[in-house]
């Protein structure tokens, strides 16, 4: 049995990386009802805009400290493992610090695009919500990729805890209270508590400048072009939600975004994947080479489809009741959209053995042009449409915008090299 396949069924950091998505989609999703019946729709969207603000953000931490990360540790050899999570725990730092700074600088500007000029005055809850969230979020991927799935759930698991508690209690005791900004303050706080928790038993640590120009110029490696693929990935997965905040409204977002996360719950296969599969691919692929490591996504992906598709067809029976009970929802267009959603979610999971191969094998550039085209046919789409077809118009683009990118990459020639690789 090769590496590959022998750490995945022994090792706990599969079943630890579902729970930890479990914990994280299920409490998004009761945000979303908490904030809606104890607020309205238009403070959810108004949180909303924001959520999606630092998941852009996300989107670069992704690209430039965690896929390096878990593509390059199996790499390090013992000897240095201190030096190179010393090395992570500040570059993510820096990382989290002036992010925050520049959203909090764009606020303006972006109140003035998307005629929303309530958001100045939450700028300050925001940089701290965004640098506190994704803090957190890489010493979650840190204790996972160092074999410590444990403690990477603890992460989780005390931040989430901690918001659901406290907005809950907002909703039920002051509702009045509960404003996009307190809920940002709420989801920062919680996030920065994660942080004490995922900084705990970190482990040995040692500086060494020489090693971290060492470790700096391997990462650097992939900002170039996985900094563009994840800057498109970004565009095309929420400018449109943007765009359709300005043009049909804040409870439009609202409604999209409630919508957004119910389908969500069924993308726990596709999160709990990301976790793992990067530094698992690369330790197949250092063992075993390009075949082995292309034949186990492609097994991974098939499986991670077909329940997610399964689950969807039984969830869509009972969707309207769902929809219209926890999320307060009504209309003819909610479970379509619903569905467009729950396709879209497919299809970013098909997607993402392209994303892990060619990020092993360092071929990036596949993936920034596949993201250029499906941005633009979401952005485009969405703007010249949404308003003759309301909000239902931002995931199906979106999707459509997916499709032909996956389209284009199985015809790439890295895509194709790899097919035939034996």
């Amino acid at each position: 049995m090769d590496l590959g396949i022998q750490r995945y069924r022994t090792a706990r950091e599969p079943f630890w990386a579902l729970a930890s998505q479990l914990v994280t989609s299920g409490a998004n999703f009761a945000t979303s009802v908490i904030i809606i019946h104890g607020a309205n729709l238009a403070i959810f969207g108004r949180y909303s805009l924001c959520f999606l603000l630092v998941m852009m953000i996300r989107k670069f931490l992704i690209g430039v400290v965690l896929t390096p990360m878990s593509s390059i540790m199996p790499t390090i050899d013992s000897g240095r493992s201190r030096e190179y999570r010393l090395f992570l725990i500040i570059y993510a730092a820096v990382f989290a610090i002036f992010s925050g700074l520049f959203v909090w600088t764009i606020s303006h500007p972006l109140a003035i695009l998307f005629s929303t000029p309530w958001l100045p005055s939450i700028a300050i809850p925001l940089f701290f919500a965004n640098s506190a969230v994704n803090y957190a979020d890489f010493l979650r991927r840190l204790h996972l990729d160092s074999l410590r799935p444990i403690q990477s759930f603890m992460v989780d698991a005390t931040r989430f805890t901690i918001q659901i508690g406290i907005l809950l209690g907002l909703a039920v005791f002051q509702p009045e209270d509960l404003t996009a900004k307190a809920a940002l303050w709420i989801w920062g706080g919680s996030a920065l508590l994660g942080c004490g928790a995922g900084l705990y038993r970190i482990g040995q640590l040692k500086f060494a400048i020489n090693a971290f120009k060492d470790f700096w110029i391997r990462h650097r490696a992939f900002v170039g072009w996985m900094s563009s693929s994840m800057l498109l990935d970004a565009i095309q997965n929420n400018l449109p939600m943007f765009i359709a905040t300005s043009l049909v409204g804040e409870s439009a977002l609202g409604a999209l975004r409630a919508l957004q996360q119910f389908a969500n719950l069924l993308n726990l296969p596709f999160n709990a994947l990301m976790q793992v599969m990067p530094s698992m691919a690369a330790q197949r692929y250092a063992a075993s080479g390009i075949a082995r490591m292309r034949d186990f996504l492609v097994r991974m992906t098939a499986v991670s489809v077909l329940a997610i598709t399964l689950l969807a067809l039984a969830i869509v029976l009972v969707s309207d009741l769902i929809i219209n009970q926890a999320l307060g929802l009504h209309g003819n267009d909610v479970v379509p959209i619903f569905i467009a959603f729950v396709c879209l979610n497919i299809l970013t999971l098909v997607r993402l053995p392209f994303f892990v191969a060619f990020s092993t094998i360092g071929k990036l550039r596949p993936l920034t042009t596949s993201n250029l085209a499906s941005a633009f046919i979401a952005i485009i789409g969405t703007a010249l449409w949404v308003r003759d077809m309301g909000p239902i118009a931002v995931p199906a683009f979106m999707t459509i915008g997916h499709l032909l990118s996956m389209v284009f990459l199985l015809f790439t020639r890295d895509a194709m090299a790899l097919r035939t690789v034996k």
